[in-house]
């Protein structure tokens, strides 16, 4: 099975709304599952942790105003919510978790890591390594996730957003300029 974007919304966002619990029991079980487990110390990982708490405030925060987006954001004023609003929102929980996998895999998966993390977000898309994941969905992704910050951050005054926006902001201009110049370099 190749790469998909999540089909539903509501399924995502299920699977979302509990990562933090998710990781801290997948991340238990590949330390069981090491050689010499037993003597050896559990694996804390405080920015996974956090990284995880910030995916499931996000997905929170488009649960909770997903039927009245089109009010925040004007770009979708008016707009049919199943052709376009929840399409945008799938797309944009999609490009947070394309930003994480890049944190710990690389931009192109080049990183060679048993991420405890890193797995259960890979199976959102449906696929064992990174990069499977099409440059292109990533970039349209990471894009829309962008103005879902942007938007989250001019309508809400949560503490979550507050501490956050500047370093999500900066990782997702590092991505897209990243993945612009290799772009470029194809072209020449």
């Amino acid at each position: 099975m190749g790469f998909t974007l999540p089909k539903h919304l509501k399924d995502l966002l299920k699977q979302l709304n509990n990562l933090a619990d998710n990781y801290k029991e997948n991340r238990k079980r590949k330390d069981e599952e090491r050689y010499f487990s037993l003597f050896r110390a559990s694996t804390k990982n405080p920015e996974r942790e956090q990284d995880a708490v910030f995916i499931e405030n996000l997905a929170s925060w488009v649960e909770a105003n997903k039927l009245s987006y089109d009010t925040l954001d004007l770009r979708y004023e008016n707009a049919d919510y199943a052709q376009f609003v929840v399409p945008f929102l799938k797309r944009a929980l999609s490009g947070m978790l394309m930003i994480e996998l890049i944190k710990i895999y690389g931009p192109h998966g080049e990183k060679s890591t048993n991420s405890a993390l890193g797995e259960l977000l890979l199976e959102q898309f449906g696929i064992k390594k990174f990069k499977e994941a099409p440059q292109d969905k990533i970039i349209e992704c990471i894009e829309e996730l962008e103005r879902l910050i942007d938007v989250i951050n001019e309508t809400t005054t949560a503490d979550w957003i507050n501490t956050n926006y500047r370093d999500i902001k900066l990782s997702i201009a590092t991505a897209l300029k990243g993945y612009e110049a290799e772009r470029k370099l194809e072209l020449s």
